[in-house]
């Protein structure tokens, strides 16, 4: 019967329609639970935090940070109006979110693409972009995900190894942080997928090698840090709330040079014995939802090949990042950065599919649906999940179950039969 027809009109609506309001949904659910915006914060949706960044300029020489402070000194001048930023940077995040959006959604299963729109929707991969908007990272990633098709369009390495020159001095101007954590996408979209092992360990060893390079010129080229705000002789950079008439003042954040940031980082996690305990629960702490997110995707993907290539382009993208954990406390921020860029990287790369609907097996929904509840166990709805990853309070005993667990699996599970049982979980096999 033409009414029990699965390409029926009136059926294609009736079951689409409806799932399609999760989307906005779970995007309204994770901006209010990530974002910023109060009333007694003036309607801003900044953290003072992010300001600095575009308050920081060369007046005083060049520093570290300082491109869009100077941008903004020598084109608008005056104070910064910070609703104008607030505006800009909501946009930002607005586009990085639609874009992301978009290009996964070609590359997920039919059946299952809203359902896996709406989980990671809901998840600290999506409203830690509201938690941290005015990160000037935002910026180096929209500019990134413009860019990535360029270099793959490009005509010759020559042409996108200038490309991805210019795109990663830009973002070095910007915030130094970008060199191993933006531009390392531009080199794999330059060199390409690998195809085996041999060449997936190239790559890795190329992306940790080329930003270490690039890092230590911007050090050279860099010595020093900014001088603080408020110094003999130097002009305290403002930024001004026009709708309550609130200033704030540049307060030199920006000025830890970083040997101060390891020895901050060393006190932070050797100084005491919780501290250090704290430390061996951070990598449960910020990679439990970048793991979960990745078996969610995976299981709901259209193909085995974007499978793989998304396990690839996150693993080596993250690996890319890892100096990053050396020197700053906000793991979360840089997890879940590196896992969203190299989503991108892996619908860009992965060959295209074919033509036709695809249908995933119940298996593969039930997995999906276990990875959306693990990712809750990250998230509670009273608290965010803030830069660093996981609350304590949930790392913890969560922590406690997984050695528990994990000590049970090694002990009766044998090597080969536990690396299957991870790949059928992951829906690679």
């Amino acid at each position: 019967m033409a009414g029990n027809s699965p390409r029926d009109p009136g059926l294609t609506a009736a079951r689409i329609w409806p799932a399609w309001l999760l989307l906005p949904c779970a995007l309204l659910f994770s901006f209010f639970l990530g974002t910023h915006c109060r009333p007694q914060n003036g309607g801003i949706c900044i953290d003072p935090y992010w300001i600095d960044h575009y308050l920081s300029d060369y007046s005083q020489g060049m520093a570290r940070r300082g491109l869009l402070g100077e941008l903004h000194r020598r084109v608008l001048g005056g104070p910064l109006d910070i609703l104008g930023l607030n505006v800009a940077a909501g946009l930002a995040v607005i586009s990085l979110i639609w874009i992301l959006g978009a290009s996964l959604r070609r590359r997920l299963d039919t059946s299952a693409a809203t359902f896996a729109l709406a989980a990671l929707a809901t998840s600290p991969l999506l409203s830690l972009f509201y938690e941290t908007m005015g990160d000037p990272l935002h910026w180096l990633m929209l500019l990134q995900l413009l860019v990535l098709p360029l270099i793959l369009r490009a005509r010759g390495m020559a042409v996108k190894i200038l490309i991805l020159a210019a795109s990663a001095l830009l973002g070095a101007l910007v915030h130094e942080a970008s060199i191993f954590l933006v531009a390392p996408v531009a080199l794999l979209a330059a060199a390409g997928l690998p195809g085996n092992r041999r060449a997936f360990v190239a790559t890795l060893l190329m992306m940790l090698a080329v930003p270490a390079l690039g890092a230590g010129a911007l050090m050279a080229a860099l010595p020093r840090p900014p001088q603080a705000a408020g110094a003999e002789g130097m002009e305290k950079p403002e930024a001004v709330n026009p709708l309550s008439g609130d200033r704030y003042v540049y307060k030199g954040s920006l000025t830890s040079s970083y040997a101060t940031l390891l020895e901050q980082e060393e006190g932070r996690y050797f100084g005491s014995l919780r501290g250090t305990v704290n430390l061996f629960l951070k990598p449960l702490r910020v990679f439990w939802v970048p793991f979960w997110g990745f078996i969610l995707i995976s299981c709901c993907a259209g193909t085995r090949e974007f499978r793989q290539a998304l396990l690839k382009c996150w693993m080596l993208v993250s690996a890319a990042s890892l100096p990053l954990y050396v020197i700053g406390h906000d793991w979360g921020r840089f997890a879940i950065y590196s896992f969203a860029l190299g989503t991108y990287c892996a619908c860009l790369l992965a060959p295209s599919p074919m033509e036709g609907a695809t249908e995933i097996r119940a298996s593969a929904r039930l997995k999906a649906l276990l990875a959306f509840g693990m990712i809750g166990l990250a998230y509670p709805i009273t608290r965010t999940y803030r830069i660093n990853g996981m609350p304590l309070d949930n790392a913890r005993p969560l922590a406690l179950v997984l050695v528990v667990s994990g000590c049970f699996i090694l002990a009766r599970i044998p090597r080969p039969a536990l690396r299957a049982a991870l790949r059928r979980l992951a829906c690679l096999d």
